[in-house]
């Protein structure tokens, strides 16, 4: 029986009239905090907590009876006061069944509660009042944020403004209600005194309706954020119920790097008045939180007595990621309006709840829609490479031929998710077509805004290229279009190359100056002595062995990318070491965390480059490489969760070798900064190792051009002759390391040209 009815028949049996009303004051604030709660809590709860929770009407019938039956009794000398005990005893069980249903809907959050209750019980009130006030800063700040949404939704006029406001609203009144569940708490737990049973039980069910206001405010917050791109909500229920998968962490894990991809690609292609420092501030935290939530994740799967503290910050957790993800998507929905309206027109029906009849009209739509999608962007991709092809000046640009083969890759993805669904409803697929549907967004977008800041690239080809990534236009390459329609004129394209060649390159006799300078600038530093008597091939080894000396972290790593590169190659030929999907998986990812490290020492190269458009132009590399490196890492992990391919082999084979090339330009680009001169790092620090490394490349270039100059051997005509070597280079590393790679790059892209 319920503590507080115990001490109310007690008290009736004592004919203490005091104690009666004691109590049925205490009885009355049970009933009234029992009939809130469940009132709170019914449109949240579930089957069978709906059924339970639906018979909280018991409790003010009877209470009313109770206490009238218990006040009339109180002065009168009665023995067997049955039909006060038999009401008695049925409310007291409607009470406890209803403090247990809420227990179980409020989840989580009744556990926190239960062990604010022991620290109060335990006389360490502050601990439990840091407990709560810890709580409620975190919802408060997740609230704000909750507001800062909604007030830029509805800044941007759009037709969901007034839901969104209307939704942002109840949040609020629900994180009002959870902050007087709070303050009633603690005011009686201030307020308890002794080990006094009927204190005790009130200040339980406070405990109850707190936890109750805090799953209900939770609710309002999950609707208020609408869908679930991120699949969180998946995500928490396999945590809550101890199902939570590596299958599942990764889904979640892939859907966010979709979003933080489509971030950077967004902050890459839009003005600086429209968001850009918000997007990029909204990656750093989602990045950040997703982490720590996978991390939480990960514990709290594997650990059978979690805590009920670590659980609650788990959710808390949760909704803090859910809020900037929807932030960020207001934010890319801004950037990326045109590209987002043509891939929703394409995969959006299989997303919509639709009859049988509806769906199957969709449908048919579906895959016309599809299907010419999927043409335009191979459109594209062909065009891009023509174009590239046509003009030498464009070769460097050969980075946004990646770009276009990521897009065909989501355009794949997108198209075979959405299929899927329209297949089945039960489907799962939407919770990864969401994220791919702004990864896509944000992919053309980016590719259409690169292309425009390129120059070389008529202005034919790049409305073609735009009418054909707003899915309309015919599917014919430039090449097979007749001669009266031409996008580029191929030779408007090399004439344009050769007069920009012309313009840049120095004549002979200036490289012959120059080198002369650098000969002097050499023997004036005091560079190491050179044997002009020993043999080619002896000074030729003794550059290697300077070379590959000092700081070989750099050599070593174009050397393993060089390798992998060719065993990724070799899989698609059925040879090689790599023998199964995983293997190459494993493969690619190795290469994008070396890509990566590639765009660590551009940076710090440009960091310290004396020269600003050497330093420009290897900081657009380094971004160049980490665009595809990251691109490479997105593909590997959806190559993993997805079943065998040769196609999909392919398409990870050739994103591998466009981080070869976006490598090479980096290393291209390091060349000329070394040489225009780097400033002094710090001592002791990695830059001052890659500075040694690159000065090191330099005094060799130097060494290998006063060796050149000082040859006094002419031939008939007066010229210097020269010993037939070429200059020492960076990128030498990629092609060089050994006679087996040396080929690479010419086989994959032999190998890969018709992809």
């Amino acid at each position: 029986m319920h503590p507080v009815i115990t001490a109310l028949l007690a008290a009736t049996r004592a004919h203490d009239m005091a104690a009666v009303n004691a109590a049925c004051s205490a009885l009355l604030e049970l009933s009234n905090g029992c009939i809130d709660a469940a009132k709170e809590a019914l449109p949240v709860a579930e089957s069978p907590q709906t059924e339970t929770l639906g018979q909280y009407q018991k409790i003010p019938l009877l209470t009313p009876c109770v206490i009238s039956l218990a006040r009339e009794t109180a002065p009168r000398q009665l023995r067997r006061p049955s039909r006060l005990l038999q009401m008695a005893l049925t409310l007291s069980e409607s009470i406890c069944e209803t403090k247990e249903c809420l227990a179980a809907v409020a989840g989580s959050w009744y556990r926190l509660s239960q062990q604010v209750f022991g620290f109060i019980l335990s006389a360490d009130f502050p601990r439990g009042k840091q407990a709560l006030d810890e709580t409620m800063m975190g919802l408060a700040g997740a609230i704000q944020l909750a507001g800062d949404i909604a007030s830029t939704a509805c800044s941007k006029g759009n037709s969901i403004s007034p839901e969104v406001w209307e939704s942002f609203l109840q949040v609020q009144a629900k994180f009002s209600q959870a902050q007087m569940n709070t303050k009633a708490l603690l005011e009686k737990a201030a307020s308890l005194e002794g080990s006094c049973r009927v204190g005790r039980a009130s200040l339980e069910l406070h405990c109850v309706q707190w936890a109750v206001s805090m799953h209900v405010l939770l609710g309002a917050v999950d609707q208020f954020v609408g869908r679930d791109v991120l699949f969180l909500r998946e995500l928490g229920s396999a945590v809550k119920n101890k199902l939570c998968s590596q299958s599942l962490l990764a889904a979640v894990s892939e859907n966010s790097l979709r979003l933080q991809e489509a971030a950077r690609l967004s902050y890459l292609s839009c003005p600086e008045d429209r968001g850009r420092g918000e997007i990029l501030a909204l990656r750093e935290e989602i990045k950040v939180l997703m982490e720590a939530l996978l991390d939480a994740s990960n514990t709290l799967s594997v650990s059978p007595l979690s805590s009920a503290s670590l659980y609650a910050r788990f959710e808390l957790l949760q909704r803090d990621v859910a809020l900037r993800a929807k932030a960020l998507l207001l934010h890319l929905e801004k950037v990326n309006t045109e590209h987002l309206q043509v891939i929703r027109d394409v995969v959006g029906p299989a997303l919509s709840p639709l009859s049988q009849e509806e769906r199957e009209r969709s449908k048919q739509a579906f895959e016309e829609k599809a299907s010419r999608l999927m043409a335009n962007v191979q459109w594209v991709k062909t065009t891009l490479r023509e174009v590239l092809e046509a003009s030498a000046q464009l070769q460097s640009q050969a980075n946004l031929l990646s770009v276009a083969d990521h897009l065909l890759v989501l355009t794949s993805e997108a198209v075979g998710s959405a299929d899927q669904l329209f297949q089945s409803c039960r489907d799962k697929g939407h919770l990864r077509l969401d994220s791919i549907i702004w990864h896509w967004s944000a992919n053309a977008h980016y590719l259409l805004t690169q292309l425009r800041a390129v120059r070389g690239i008529s202005g034919h080809v790049l409305r073609l290229i735009g009418q054909r990534l707003q899915n309309a236009g015919e599917q014919r390459s430039p090449r097979q279009r007749n001669s009266t329609a031409k996008p580029f004129p191929a030779q408007e394209l090399d004439a344009l190359s050769h007069a920009k060649s012309a313009e840049i390159c120095p004549s002979g006799s200036g490289r012959a100056s120059g080198a002369a300078r650098e000969a002097r600038e050499m023997q004036q530093n005091g560079p190491p002595s050179i044997s002009l008597a020993s043999s080619p091939a002896k000074q030729e080894r003794e550059d290697s062995d300077t070379w590959q000396g000092g700081p070989s972290k750099m050599s070593q790593l174009t050397k393993d990318m060089a390798t992998r590169m060719l065993h990724m190659t070799q899989f698609l030929q059925k040879k090689g070491p790599i023998m199964s999907k995983d293997q190459l998986v494993a493969c690619a990812r190795q290469m994008a965390s070396d890509g990566q490290a590639f765009v660590k020492f551009g940076r710090i190269v440009a960091e310290h480059c004396l020269d600003k458009r050497c330093c420009a132009e290897l900081l657009r590399a380094a971004e160049q490489t980490h665009t595809i490196s990251s691109q490479l890492g997105i593909v590997a992990r959806v190559k993993a969760v997805t079943a065998e391919s040769k196609s999909s082999s392919e398409l990870l084979v050739s994103n591998a070798q466009n981080l070869i090339q976006a490598v090479l330009h980096v290393l291209k680009a390091a060349e000329a900064a070394c040489i225009k001169g780097l400033r002094q790092p710090p001592p002791d620090s990695e830059e001052e190792e890659i500075a040694a490394f690159c000065m090191q490349w330099r005094r060799n270039l130097l060494r290998h051009r006063a060796k050149e100059s000082l040859n006094s051997d002419r031939d008939e005509l007066g010229l210097r002759k020269t010993q037939g070597r070429a200059e020492p280079t960076l990128t030498a590393m990629v092609q060089e390391q050994s006679p087996q790679i040396k080929n690479t790059l010419p086989s994959i892209q032999n190998l890969l040209k018709d992809i």
